[in-house]
């Protein structure tokens, strides 16, 4: 069939498409190029009519086929910006629904310390189930999104003990991309992991501070559920308790920090509360444990502290790689769960 000459409307069109010359022997086309010789299951001769399952599926199924490799390849290439905003947007949620529970939880146990009726507590009973469950919502929505977003993604799978969820909260808590801070320190800064006069700096009421106090409490929350499992984390914990304890012991308290201990004594009640007993004394820092070791409520929170600083300081150079930071920043050591190399020409520490 030559060009122009009348024929099938699904030969014209595919005879249009073909690369190769026009074939007058009225044999099909059968080279590559031919949309009609993938798709035909059996051949029509030049001049027959089209039938349904020829024309109409064979044009299209590719149709459908690059539609969905469309929608696969918009839904992979996300805006990153945008998945971030989710996460933070859906862990900050999740944290007040968590507030939510624990304040009526609270309240329902002052209550009955007050002798409230049982019958009046219902309606707390029931607004703590409800905050559960949509706590549990939330929870699950949070951990999809963090699996959407490339670096938070490949974080959580890559550093054992904190998982989707402990990724999410932690950048819902610090509430901004990791990219605007300029180096480690000024991150563990706006988390409060810095030092003011020798110690760990506190919220003053009725002045600004330049830390969250609440990113610092999530944090120890994170590093507390990261210790509880064998992972490199829990490592990092066992070796700077062990450090620590190796110290001299200093001052009244016995302290390896040389921190003077007082405090009340506290023993709990019928109820369950712990109360003050006494007047203020001098308390010991260090204390015998139950498996023979040693034990230290001060020694516990520093090695906590070390580890949520090392988890920020991975989470950093998780979204910054080709940032570098001077060797005047804390020495990772080889403790470090961030694989790290020495340039010795221009002394620096570089994230890899």
């Amino acid at each position: 069939m030559k060009v122009g000459e009348p024929g099938a409307r699904v030969n014209s069109v595919v005879y249009l498409r073909r690369r190769p010359a026009p074939d007058t022997t009225g044999e099909p086309d059968r080279s590559v190029n031919s949309v009609f010789r993938l798709r035909r299951r059996s051949p029509i001769s030049v001049g027959e009519p089209e039938t349904e399952v020829n024309s109409i599926r064979s044009l299209r199924r590719p149709l459908l086929k690059i539609q969905m490799r469309c929608e696969m390849k918009t839904k992979t290439v996300r805006d990153q910006e945008n998945v971030l905003e989710e996460v933070i947007m859906r862990g900050r949620a999740l944290l007040d629904f968590q507030r939510g529970r624990i304040a009526e939880g609270n309240h329902k146990f002052a209550m009955k310390r007050r002798g409230v009726p049982d019958a009046y507590l219902v309606a707390y009973d029931a607004a703590k189930d409800a905050l559960k469950a949509g706590e549990e919502v939330i929870k699950k929505e949070l951990i999809l999104s963090v699996k959407d977003h490339v670096v938070a993604n490949a974080f959580a799978k890559g550093h054992k003990g904190i998982g989707h969820g402990g990724v999410g909260t932690i950048l819902a808590t610090i509430g901004k991309p990791l990219t605007m801070f300029p180096k480690p320190s000024s991150l563990w800064h706006y988390c409060g992991g810095h030092v003011v006069d020798g110690r760990a700096p506190r919220h003053m009421p009725g002045k600004r501070s330049d830390f969250s106090p609440q990113a610092r409490t999530i944090l120890f929350r994170q590093a507390t559920a990261a210790i509880k499992s064998a992972n490199p984390y829990r490592e990092l914990y066992d070796a700077e308790r062990l450090k620590i304890l190796a110290r001299t012991r200093l001052g009244p308290s016995g302290c390896p920090f040389g921190v003077l201990h007082e405090g009340h004594e506290r023993e709990a009640d019928d109820e369950g509360a712990k109360r003050k007993t006494g007047e203020s004394k001098l308390l010991q820092c260090v204390k015998p444990g139950d498996d023979g070791g040693e034990t230290s409520a001060h020694v516990h929170a520093h090695a906590l502290r070390v580890v949520w600083k090392r988890m920020l300081l991975d989470l950093w150079c998780a979204f910054n790689p080709l940032k570098v930071w001077k060797t005047g920043e804390p020495e990772l050591g080889l403790n470090s769960v961030t694989a790290v190399r020495r340039r010795s020409s221009s002394k620096k520490l570089v994230a890899v």
